[in-house]
């Protein structure tokens, strides 16, 4: 609840006949996602770390949109500057799909990428940058689609911020990668005596019992920007955003 209470919250009304949150209704559900996180612990280590940051004179704003900046409108954060971050989530449609793996479908293997990926099914840093291109394209077999959810998304700009505040984000070609899933070096890890937590969407998702994230491509199934998504509308209602 403290670090909700702590944070800075910009709303502004955008006009739509499609299912979305008014500003009580958007910031409720921001509270509910702070306390989904507190209740287990990596996220409860996020939530803790974070307030510290803000107790210090850092400033973490979350906003509905980020206009003039951009007029699209998706989960996302700006580094106003070392101390000051600008998350955007959505009031209005943001729905897609994420690229993921499940815990179990690459065990008993001697193959060394998908014992790799046993390591990132399981919320364990990866030994490298993922690819599915080129030479591992014929490991698309064990990726599935999942439904993106805003507390996912909600966490996933967090941990963005959790990392610009310790300067864990200085390669910004791999910061998506380090977010979701890391790599070994790269990844936010605390250690309090035997005990070592990283920090990452998956270690968020595993503790939430959901299957573990590999890409940062998203496939658009529902969104306010996307035209030909909107075909989809009778499909959601307000209790989508607080899955």
């Amino acid at each position: 609840m403290e670090l909700y209470e702590n944070i800075k919250y910009k709303f502004e009304y955008i006009p739509t006949s499609f299912p979305h949150l008014n500003e009580i209704e958007w910031k409720n559900m921001l509270k509910t996602f702070c306390i989904r996180l507190a209740n287990k612990p990596v996220g409860g280590l996020l939530i803790s770390k974070l307030h510290n940051f803000i107790s210090s004179g850092y400033k973490i704003t979350v906003s509905n949109n980020d206009y003039p900046m951009s007029s699209t409108i998706y989960p996302k954060i700006r580094y106003i500057n070392d101390a000051s971050v600008l998350i955007v989530i959505p009031s209005v449609p943001y729905f897609t799909y994420a690229d993921t793996v499940c815990a179990d479908i690459c065990t008993d293997t001697d193959d060394s990428f998908m014992k790799n990926m046993e390591k990132v099914a399981n919320g364990r840093p990866s030994k490298f940058r993922l690819k599915f291109s080129d030479k591992h394209r014929d490991y698309d077999f064990v990726i599935s689609k999942t439904k993106m959810t805003f507390f996912i998304g909600f966490a996933h700009e967090l941990i963005h911020a959790l990392r610009h505040f310790e300067r864990m984000d200085t390669d910004s070609s791999k910061e998506e990668d380090n977010t979701i899933y890391g790599i070994d070096g790269y990844t936010l890890k605390y250690v309090q005596g035997n005990t070592q937590t990283f920090i990452t969407e998956n270690t968020i998702r595993k503790e939430h019992g959901m299957d573990a994230r590999i890409s940062h491509d998203s496939h658009e199934l529902f969104c306010y920007n996307v035209r030909f998504t909107h075909k989809n509308a009778d499909n959601f209602d307000k209790q989508d955003y607080l899955k």
